[in-house]
């Protein structure tokens, strides 16, 4: 019962298909059940003993290996890695902790409350683990263990934590990394890996994806927006594709979570989002913007406006762009409409250099009556 109760749940309910059994409390209680199929005239005696006796030898050999790790420090443990592969086509654990060091000092300044000396001693002991004998046993405990050692040789609780932290979110229903330092070397770890292995070609490919690097990406995404997390991802990762994947992801995330999809493109229209949290942002203006009455008519203008202009376009043969000439303005509507837009323009690009997205919207407005004027004008003149 010294034992992390991590490692005897997953002894029991893993290895053995036990339920382990607990105190009011919630602490880990000095019992388990087991289930048989069977009646056993002797009332389950030689069955619990049976049971017992497997139980016990397990966690004999995981109490020898708790004692043989501990006799050595995380970064002896971690010398190891060298010898471990992280992937055939990029090398071996050691490499991917040197970039992990690096990424976590970066990121580290774009993550509030983050300390780069924490998260670079997170980075550097956060594989160690991996190479001792309870995770060869538990490999199921990676991440928990390194917690558990790192704290019994006197690390900073935070760094301990982002050691097991930083394989979270295990899944679309796990909960993400809420402290600083866990937030940057999980963000490290699954950004480092979706870029080494697009570069090595292993991108998924239509419903292939046999390293997960989808469930990959949805954890950066997740832990970028539940935390709202203001990352420009173009700083940390120079790969097109890969801020391509990411922001298709993105893309797929929102869907799931009820947003139209003409939102969704319409915030997408810029390109791929280098800063998802803005995105973010852009989506949630952009949905409470079309909800308003002065929305709806500036987009019934701004349809009727693009609609001519496409169709002259690919009458004349001709990309009706740029800036517009003052001298051809004639019609007082359209001299209005043009001074109104260059009045909020202004006001519009502030609004979105600032990431004030709904006020950006909002400046759009007074907008509508000088369009619809222009418009009632110039069904007035071609009629």
């Amino acid at each position: 019962m010294s034992l992390p109760p991590e490692v005897l749940m997953t002894s029991m309910r893993v290895h053995q298909k036990y339920f382990p059994c607990f105190e009011k409390g919630g602490q880990l209680a000095p019992f388990f059940l087991a289930v048989a199929n069977q009646h056993a005239p002797d009332g389950g005696a030689a069955i619990l003993a049976g049971n017992e006796r497997v139980l016990k030898a397990r966690l004999s050999d995981a109490a020898f290996f708790w004692q043989q790790d501990l006799s050595l420090s995380l970064e002896t443990h971690g010398k190891r890695l060298e010898q471990v592969i992280f992937h055939a086509k990029a090398g071996s654990m050691a490499q991917k902790v040197r970039r992990l060091e690096m990424l976590a000092s970066a990121l580290a300044a774009s993550v509030p409350g983050a300390h780069a000396v924490d998260s670079v001693r997170a980075a550097s002991l956060c594989k160690a683990d991996l190479t001792t004998g309870m995770v060869g046993e538990f490999p199921e405990l990676q991440g928990v263990i390194g917690r558990y050692y790192a704290l019994s040789q006197g690390e900073n609780p935070d760094v301990a934590l982002a050691i097991r932290e930083h394989y979270q979110p295990l899944g679309p229903s796990q909960p993400v990394p809420a402290k600083p330092v866990s937030m940057v070397l999980a963000l490290a770890d699954k950004l480092d890996t979706l870029a080494v292995l697009f570069a090595a070609g292993e991108a998924p490919t239509g419903s292939r994806d046999p390293l997960a690097l989808r469930r990959t990406a949805y954890g950066i995404i997740r832990i970028i927006l539940e935390n709202r997390l203001s990352l420009n991802l173009p700083a940390f990762v120079s790969a097109p594709d890969v801020l391509a994947f990411l922001h298709e992801r993105c893309q797929q995330y929102f869907k799931e979570q009820g947003v139209p999809l003409p939102v969704i493109l319409a915030a997408s229209a810029g390109g791929p989002a280098g800063n998802l949290y803005h995105f973010q942002q852009k989506i949630e203006a952009l949905q409470a913007f079309v909800a308003t009455l002065q929305a709806q008519r500036l987009l019934q203008s701004y349809s009727r406006a693009s609609n001519i202009v496409r169709i002259e376009s690919r009458k004349d043969g001709l990309m009706y762009e740029g800036n517009v000439r003052e001298d051809l303005l004639h019609e007082t509507s359209e001299k209005i409409l043009y001074n109104g837009i260059r009045h909020f323009e202004q006001d519009v690009s502030l609004a979105l250099s600032e990431g004030r997205y709904l006020a950006a919207f909002e400046a759009l407005q007074p907008l509508a009556d000088p369009l619809e004027d222009f418009f009632a004008t110039v069904t007035v003149n071609c009629e």
